[in-house]
């Protein structure tokens, strides 16, 4: 029987990749993180890869050329930021159809560039290729201190407590509005249309996570639910949480209604930094970044016994709460089953 990549979906073919292909030696980590960690010299680096494509994740009649440049750097620095990891340098290849008019690229580097400023994150080279449709594939490489002291998926332990950094929802809600599901005159669409354009990596949060002590941790890019399940299955547990505790904007049912915290946990491309930690350790890390004026903490559940990769979802009565949807995948699998989906 033939299988697809449909079949098995965006996570389940990496893990096959890194089954036949991964031959990292001992003194590099790769598949499971955000980003690849190895020793060069005396030190550690990281790289990430991600890419952008016309009519998959953003269409031209909706973003202009300088939103494609800043989201599509922001994407990749927000992988570095996963890893606690501060950047160092990028390499963007960009292909393009003949017709695209040349002010139009330089529009979006112009995008990009106040983004690689801000985090200190030159453009170092690329490619430039044709194609039928746009792609862009940014590369960032950075540093970590050592491997011990990064975020990484697999560290997570039954007991530990589970918390996000500021709100989730904000990016899909501008997506919705974006794609015509609400009104985007209304105040509040500004914010969400931004949170979708222009999100911000939370690279000095990542940082501070690190300095607290936290240990294990990703970005959000695939919605709360589905990179959970990652970060559980990377390290054997399950987690439960409690869906009043997902930290929402408060006009974020002006767009979703009632099931606003649901399109929070399955929305994705909010850009802000999963993390786990023991109990001590996550008062620690609340109070760091509060002192830092950094984003909030918010703590939304627990690292439980059980199957691995579960994710269960509860109410403020303890009763469990089906999904629907669990979040984004290229090719379209449904992932692990949440409880109550």
């Amino acid at each position: 029987m033939t299988v697809t990549v449909g079949d098995i979906g965006e996570f389940g073919l990496i893990g096959r990749i890194a089954q036949e292909a991964f031959t990292a030696p001992d003194e590099a980590l790769g598949f499971q993180d955000d980003a690849a960690l190895w020793r060069q010299g005396d030190g550690w680096l990281i790289a990430t890869t991600d890419a952008l494509v016309e009519d998959v994740d953003f269409r031209l009649n909706t973003f202009s050329w300088e939103d494609i440049g800043w989201k599509a750097l922001a994407a990749n620095l927000s992988d570095i930021a996963a890893m606690g990891g501060v950047p160092r340098g990028a390499f963007v290849t960009l292909c393009l159809p003949a017709g695209i008019e040349a002010a139009d690229v330089l529009a979006f580097y112009k995008g990009m560039a106040p983004l690689a400023q801000e985090a200190q994150t030159p453009i170092l080279g690329g490619d430039l290729s044709s194609s039928e449709q746009i792609v862009v594939s940014i590369t960032v490489l950075g540093e970590v201190e050592s491997r011990e002291r990064v975020l990484r998926r697999a560290t997570a332990r039954v007991g530990d407590q589970i918390a996000v950094t500021g709100v989730l929802g904000n990016a899909a809600a501008g997506l919705a509005l974006l794609e015509g599901g609400g009104n985007e005159n209304q105040d509040y669409a500004a914010r969400y249309i931004a949170a979708q354009r222009r999100p911000i990596p939370r690279l000095r949060e990542g940082q501070a996570l690190l300095e607290a002590g936290v240990r294990c941790g990703m970005d959000i890019s695939d919605g709360l639910a589905a990179d959970l399940q990652k970060l559980c299955t990377a390290s054997g547990v399950r987690a439960e949480i409690i869906l009043e505790r997902i930290p929402t904007d408060p006009d974020l049912p002006l767009v979703f209604g009632d099931s606003h915290r649901l399109h929070a946990m399955s929305g994705g491309e909010d850009f802000e930094l999963l993390f786990v930690a023991p109990p001590d350790t996550m008062q620690r890390a609340q109070d760091h970044l509060r002192e830092k004026a950094l984003e909030q903490v918010t703590v939304i559940g627990t690292i439980v016994a059980g199957q691995r990769g579960a994710v269960t979802v509860r109410d403020e009565r303890g009763n469990v709460v089906p999904l629907s949807h669990e979040g984004f995948d290229h090719f379209g699998a449904a992932g692990i089953p949440l409880a109550g989906a």
